[in-house]
């Protein structure tokens, strides 16, 4: 097959998805298929990713303007002549776009070129959802939803049938997340100087919508409440709101919580050295780190955003913006460490069994041949 993949924005407030796009592109390029990826040329700050992709033949990257695309009527056909010149030249069979934006795009493509195309919805926050709720009732597109909690909230809020949605979990890939040896974490916590701290770990990027603030109240609340004063927060992950950084460094001062923000890190590395991972989002679609950190044998807490129930039976859920809920799941990590850490195995074991890249590239060529045929 011939796979035109589309995204608006492959920048990094958008860094969950682009790492679940360069990961199908590539592996749909180890299952044989050719892969054209188009993206805005004003958005993109994924080039050395991209530039690996392009090492095989079999891989294309176009950037166009894509600017003004949810509203410009000029620039929604602008962008649809430059795809069907893309269909025409690798005789692509099908488009796979992951902004809903450009699902009008894809429409007015499929009446052109007589290729179909498909959608996949990674979050519950949907723009201009009035707008959007009608294009999903006059266009009849499939769907991919990466969790179960999305593929609910598309069919509640708007009316979309239960199949037409196809739910297809993220994955990673799990050969990037081998045990580090114990050289390898005395050198991270010397660095990071919490070689004797139970370690609190957060990687997102630095936005309101990750909930930093939640975890840092409840961390607040152990150690006042709780008398639990051995705690290390490392925060890792690219700042998109310098503001917001500078804000959660003042709290943590004044509070006298012992956070250190150690940047974008290899997830890996970071979960790594964790004791226990925090996933305390207001906002969500899945929750990639939550693979990530369970793939290292790192247990997790996470608030109930749309992923949860796909990973309830190996993550700790408490209700999202819930102080108290997150402040007990802590407390009862800190207490109980040779039982959290039997939820970790459990969870690695289900990561390596059920949320591989490997699976959701062959679920996802499952639904490209029945929309092909």
């Amino acid at each position: 097959m011939n796979i035109l993949v589309t995204v608006t924005n492959m920048t990094i407030a958008n860094g969950g998805v682009n790492t679940h796009i360069i990961d199908l592109c590539e592996e749909l390029l180890i299952h044989g298929e050719r892969v054209v990826l188009v993206t805005d040329e004003n958005q993109c700050d994924y080039d050395r990713a991209i530039d690996h992709l392009k090492e095989n033949e079999k891989f294309v990257y176009f950037s166009i303007s894509m600017l003004g695309i949810q509203s410009d009527i000029k620039k929604i056909l602008y962008v649809a002549n430059q795809f069907c010149d893309v269909i025409k030249k690798y005789h692509i069979d099908l488009v796979h776009t992951h902004s809903q934006s450009l699902c009008i795009v894809a429409e007015i493509v499929k009446l052109r070129m007589k290729v179909p195309y498909i959608w996949t919805n990674h979050i519950d926050a949907i723009a201009k959802p009035k707008l959007f709720k009608i294009i999903l009732q006059i266009f009849h597109f499939p769907i991919i939803s990466v969790s179960t909690d999305l593929k609910k909230m598309l069919e509640r809020n708007y009316n979309v049938p239960e199949d037409r949605i196809t739910v297809v979990n993220n994955g990673i890939n799990i050969g990037k997340f081998e045990p580090l040896s114990v050289n390898e974490k005395e050198i991270l916590k010397k660095k990071w100087e919490c070689k004797d701290n139970f370690v609190i770990g957060i990687l997102a990027r630095m936005v309101p919508i990750k909930g930093h603030r939640y975890l840092l109240k409840a961390i607040d609340l152990i150690q006042k409440k709780y008398q639990i004063s051995n705690v290390k927060l490392l925060v890792a992950g690219k700042v998109y709101d310098e503001t917001y950084l500078q804000e959660l460094l003042q709290y943590s001062k004044e509070n006298d919580i012992d956070m250190r923000y150690v940047g974008f890190q290899n997830p890996r590395d970071f979960f790594g050295i964790c004791n226990i991972s925090v996933l305390p989002s207001v906002l969500e679609g899945f929750g990639l780190t939550v693979l990530e950190s369970l793939a290292m044998g790192c247990p997790v807490v996470r608030s109930d955003t749309p992923g949860y129930s796909d990973t309830k039976e190996i993550t700790y859920v408490f209700e999202k913006e819930d102080v108290e809920g997150l402040a007990r799941y802590l407390v009862n990590a800190y207490k109980n460490q040779d039982e959290i850490q039997k939820m970790a195995k459990l969870g690695r074991k289900t990561v390596q069994e059920k949320f591989t890249i490997e699976n959701q590239v062959k679920e996802t060529i499952k639904v490209y041949k029945n929309v092909i045929n």
